[in-house]
């Protein structure tokens, strides 16, 4: 959703959405995960406890077991065009999230 015109209209969806993901994968005996965190990120709006617009994403290594969490949510049905801005960078960092690509290196 990467665009230079100002928004004209409001971003309406039919409903309000929340996304959950959880990615297990193991590195293998020997490697390690150069830019492992680039899987962090954090992209969130709203008012303390009233955050109504996020992505997150986070990760955890056990031994060779990496384990990936994501959360993105958007609890509003309309979204004025005022706070397109907010909405654009939350979509973005998700779609940001989708592009990551690990690098693998002997140690």
């Amino acid at each position: 959703m990467y665009q230079d015109k100002k928004r004209q209209f409001d971003v309406e969806s039919e409903n309000s959405r929340r996304y959950t993901r959880l990615i297990k994968f193991n590195v293998p005996a020997g490697y390690e995960i150069k830019n492992i965190d680039d899987l962090k990120i954090s992209c969130k709006f709203g008012e303390a406890e009233d955050i109504n617009i996020l992505f997150n994403s986070e990760y955890n290594i056990d031994k060779y077991v990496v384990t990936v969490t994501s959360e993105e949510y958007y609890t509003e049905i309309i979204y004025p065009k005022e706070r397109f801005e907010e909405y654009q960078k939350v979509i973005n960092a998700a779609a940001d999230f989708n592009k990551i690509v690990l690098v693998l290196q002997n140690k």
